[in-house]
């Protein structure tokens, strides 16, 4: 008689995840994956601490540690057990109002039908802000 063990059912981990390693400055890998219940497009927040208890300067009561924010993220890629983050923080796009010169003269029909009208242009394109500071250790809660 051929006797099978049964599959143990994988615990599913809360939160929060930890950071297992800093793939660049856009994208960390946190051990949490599809068997958590992590799926992509779902976003994080990341942070570290500050390695510090803080104590209340009344009651001397412990408060814990301050959490440092790192970013926050997007689940790019899930893996059974991992899943990789990228940074969804974005520096918007810095734009200029460029007037033309106007016609000289009297404002009529004439010189409205031939004035250019302010346009707006781009300057620098919006960009992917890194995560700040991230290092293996840190902290990604859901949010």
């Amino acid at each position: 008689m051929d006797q099978q063990t049964p599959e143990i059912e994988h615990e599913k981990r809360g939160f929060p995840a930890t950071v297992v390693t800093v793939v660049d400055k856009l994208r960390v890998a946190i051990n949490r994956g599809a068997i958590d219940g992590v799926r992509e497009g779902q976003r994080y927040l990341v942070y570290g601490d500050s390695g510090e208890e803080i104590t209340d300067p009344e009651t001397g009561e412990p408060l814990g540690r301050l959490e440092v924010y790192r970013g926050t993220g997007r689940v790019l890629l899930v893996q059974e057990k991992m899943a990789t983050l990228e940074s969804d923080m974005i520096e918007p796009a810095e734009k200029a109002l460029i007037r033309e010169p106007r016609l000289p003269g009297p404002k009529s029909i004439l010189s409205a039908a031939f004035s250019v009208p302010d346009r707006v242009v781009e300057v620098k394109p919006a960009q992917k802000i890194p995560f700040r500071s991230v290092a293996r250790g840190d902290r990604a809660k859901p949010i």
